[in-house]
């Protein structure tokens, strides 16, 4: 699929720590974006301060072809948090962070009407949505796309949600904007970067038995808790077509520093 240029819509934020942004433009269609879009991976493309405009890749012979090295946009993977067929509408959010790095800068600044690159999305499901239960682990990052997939769920199923914020104070809001409507299980707990000291212990509790194919899981967030998590179900030897691991961000690391790391991860850890 070719890449597109939409615009922006609505820019807002949620919260203190989060902000928002509705994308806008004619390819946004039933077609290009699948009615189980919840949580889908895309690529959003920024041009550089030193770029007078927005040059996109485009897709010939199955592969993309990028501009020059001048010219080439910077790409960032964010996930679909809402899409309106019929207004042509996307929703992307973002994790407000110091420093800022190229779209965390853009979102924040933006103008309605400013043009940002799309490309995508990929289509990897985030869950198993045909099992009995399933367990959503993740951050501020993460929670767009958790909250996305809940959408596809059958509601016969039991869900369980393990959210880590750095601020507790933002539960009230990520509980409005995010999980209002939903009958799941949600647990907030404090972002200590040490998942055997909060997370481990709350999936413990679950006594999920070891080998379940009973289970989906969904786990986002920070590089070391991604991991962690993955290994811990991998020793309780649960099918790993049943786990969904992907990590968007890594403590002490700039975006712009991980960003090469993380597909390596993707490659060799999980």
């Amino acid at each position: 699929m070719q890449p597109l240029k939409l615009n922006v819509s609505a820019t807002y934020p949620i919260g203190t720590s989060m902000h928002r942004l509705v994308l806008t433009g004619p390819g946004l269609t039933e077609e290009r974006i699948p009615a189980n879009y919840g949580g889908l991976h895309i690529k959003l493309l920024f041009k550089t301060k030193t770029q007078a405009k927005l040059e996109l890749p485009e897709y010939t012979h199955g592969k993309l072809k990028w501009p020059a090295p001048d010219k080439k946009p910077v790409a960032r993977t964010y996930s679909i948090a809402g899409f309106d067929a019929t207004r042509k509408e996307l929703t992307v959010d973002f994790v407000k962070h110091t420093p800022a790095g190229i779209a965390c800068d853009f979102a924040t600044h933006c103008a309605v009407g400013d043009e940002i690159g799309f490309s995508g999305p990929g289509l990897k499901q985030l869950i198993i949505p045909d099992v009995k239960n399933h367990l959503l682990v993740g951050d501020a990052s993460a929670v767009p796309a958790l909250s996305a997939v809940l959408a596809h769920i059958p509601t016969s199923a039991t869900v369980h949600i393990f959210i880590e914020l750095e601020e507790l104070t933002e539960i009230e809001e990520i509980q409005r904007t995010y999980f209002s409507e939903t009958s799941a299980s949600v647990t907030f707990v404090p972002q200590r970067f040490s998942p055997a000291e909060t997370l481990t212990p709350l999936l413990e509790q679950l006594a999920i038995p070891d080998e379940s194919s009973d289970w989906s899981f969904t786990l986002a967030g920070e590089h070391q808790t991604v991991v962690d998590l993955r290994k811990h179900l991998s020793q309780k030897k649960i099918p790993k077509e049943f786990i969904y691991a992907v990590p968007y961000w890594r403590k002490e690391f700039t975006e712009e520093g991980y960003h090469q790391m993380r597909h390596d991860t993707m490659d060799n850890e999980l």
